[in-house]
């Protein structure tokens, strides 16, 4: 269920489509392969899965992750029917520098309010879908009178950006107010075989409000076979509209400052980021930028179609090729640029990690660098070098 290939397979099938000659349809573009992996589940407060059967190994992550540009947060899509998570992109997940633990299960959840009814809008009762294309995550929801569309990208190796458009399908003027809400996983369950259950870690991890969004601030821990996080280490959101934002314990609400009035047929765009950072000097270094990323969100969504469908052009060249062996192409793609790791800490280079999914997988060894670096080189051969350097270069 986990990751689709091994990396001999991802190896020989990318390094087989780059001998060919080059497919001339142009209709190979990443909406084509929409959905080609199944992201979709609800994080937990533990995040590898406990053993089923003999033959199970304990350490594997239970949902499919997107992650892109080598961060070390991720996202998954919610499942159908979880009511409680719609509205926001399940997770994420970050990396407490080699262990996976879930922050929430949905920790940037939307509330739309209409102003004249002063009625909160129900995304339960609306028509949901979930979508996956190579490089974004896309959430749809259809109701009477609006429109919520929700898409998520990368746009540097620590900061994500969310989209939010809100379609006024009516006649009328449209006037809404919005908030942001959601709860921080406090502990960390780690299966007990003895005993066949979890037991829990409490992190102490707190929140804090910034400007125009929330922090959250996470306490020192070294549980060397489970978790590392140092006490610099932050997650934090910020929208471009301006929010006042309310903590109790473990949640918060970001509430608009003001409501907003969508015209007839109109539209309403704004823009979020949300970045995970090991030091003061990353989060600076991401201040800086998310107040271009936020001013000017579009450019940053034009910017990833064309590097992700750049990496479809170079992969998917046989011209006679059959479909299934173009989707699997891609999924190779999918799971390298998943796999990448940018650099921190002792990690100088960007390179790629066997799995992020498997909890002792999340580290560089020379076997299965010198696959990945033959298999990337087709479709990025920048990050292909790098991998190679990780290894070589530690200074």
């Amino acid at each position: 269920m986990k990751r689709i290939l091994t990396l001999g397979s991802i190896s020989f099938l990318l390094f087989s489509c780059s001998t060919k000659e080059k497919n001339n349809n142009k209709n190979m573009n990443r909406e084509s392969y929409k959905n080609i992996l199944n992201l979709q589940g609800e994080p937990k407060e533990f995040t590898y899965f406990a053993p089923r059967k003999e033959t199970d190994k304990l350490g594997t992550n239970y949902i499919n992750s997107f992650v892109d540009l080598g961060a070390w947060h991720g996202y998954y899509q919610p499942e159908y029917g979880k009511y409680s998570m719609y509205g926001g992109f399940a997770g994420p997940f970050y990396l407490a520098e080699e262990y996976a633990a879930n922050l929430s299960d949905s920790f940037n959840k939307i509330e739309i309010i209409n102003k004249a009814t002063n009625e909160k809008y129900n995304l339960s009762t609306s028509k949901a879908k979930f979508d996956y294309i190579p490089g974004k995550l896309i959430q749809s929801y259809s109701l009477k009178d609006m429109d919520l569309v929700l898409e998520l990208i990368y746009v540097t190796n620590r900061t994500a950006l969310v989209k939010t458009i809100i379609t006024n399908k009516t006649d009328k003027d449209l006037n809404i107010s919005l908030n942001w809400s959601g709860k921080l996983y406090n502990k960390l369950g780690k299966w007990n075989e003895k005993n066949k259950e979890y037991n829990y870690i409490s992190l102490n991890n707190s929140l804090k409000k910034s400007e125009n969004g929330v922090i959250v601030d996470f306490k020192e821990k070294r549980l060397v076979w489970d978790y590392l996080m140092s006490n610099d280490t932050q997650f934090q959101i910020k929208h471009s509209l301006s929010v006042k934002t309310q903590i109790k314990n473990d949640t918060y609400k970001s509430e608009l400052e003001n409501s907003i009035i969508i015209p007839p047929k109109d539209e309403l765009v704004t823009y979020t980021t949300e970045s995970y950072t090991f030091t003061k000097d990353e989060a600076d270094k991401e201040k800086k930028l998310i107040e271009d990323i936020l001013k000017n969100g579009d450019k940053y969504f034009v910017e990833n179609n064309k590097r992700w469908q750049g990496y479809i052009d170079k992969t998917v060249k046989i011209e006679s090729l059959n479909s299934k062996y173009d989707i699997a192409a891609v999924k190779s793609v999918n799971t390298l640029i998943t796999n990448w790791r940018s650099p921190a800490g002792a990690i100088k280079h960007d390179g790629i990690t066997p799995s992020v999914s498997y909890k002792w997988f999340n580290g560089f060894w020379a076997w299965d660098s010198w696959k990945q670096a033959v298999a990337t080189v087709n479709f990025n051969e920048e990050l292909a070098k790098n991998n190679i350097r990780a290894l070589l270069i530690t200074k």
